[in-house]
């Protein structure tokens, strides 16, 4: 039992000293299927470029990591955000309630939790209310949360940082330099 593999050249490299091919593996036997696979015939550009998933194109290795890393930036910059709002959190007031109902009706609408009443019931057992709650970004809560115990000016520079990361990724995602593949 084996595999017939069937290779033929279907374009020339970004560099022009090689080729791109398309590598169809076959199997001898009916039960197992076949797959198809391309390949870079070149070591200049199989350094700088790579097939993308699927193989319907090549993509340049240093503009998708450049891309890679602004939307890792980013990531960061958000992070930041939610770690200074939770930081704050413990410090505002969060009302008391009668019923392990009426904090989840709080929680969920001020956007400081987002599963289930079953689930906040269990997790209550081990905790309190506050160790429970977390603030999103987009929590409504935010607004009341910096004016009451935040810093607005330390939360719009963590947000310009955040809008400036975002463009960056956007820009950077946008730059990635790829070259369709001719299918077949």
């Amino acid at each position: 039992m084996g595999w017939e593999i069937y290779t033929h050249d279907i374009a020339d490299c970004p560099c022009g000293q090689g080729k791109i091919a398309r590598e169809h593996h076959s199997p001898d036997n009916p039960w197992s299927s076949s797959h198809e696979s391309v390949e870079i015939s070149c070591t200049i550009c199989e350094k700088s470029w790579q097939v993308s998933y699927g193989g319907s194109e090549l993509v340049e290795r240093a503009s998708r990591n450049a891309s890679r890393e602004a939307e890792k930036a980013y990531e960061k910059s958000m992070n930041s955000i939610s770690d200074y709002l939770n930081s704050i959190l413990s410090e505002y007031p969060l009302p008391s309630f009668k019923t392990q109902k009426e904090e989840f009706a709080y929680l969920t609408q001020a956007g400081l939790y987002d599963g289930k009443i079953g689930q906040y019931r269990y997790a209550r057992r081990d905790a309190e209310m506050a160790d429970i709650a977390v603030v999103r970004i987009d929590s409504l809560i935010v607004p009341k949360l910096i004016g009451k115990v935040g810093n607005a000016d330390s939360y719009n520079a963590l947000l310009l940082q955040s809008q400036a990361a975002k463009k960056n990724a956007a820009d950077k995602a946008l730059a990635v330099k790829t070259i369709k593949i001719p299918s077949k």
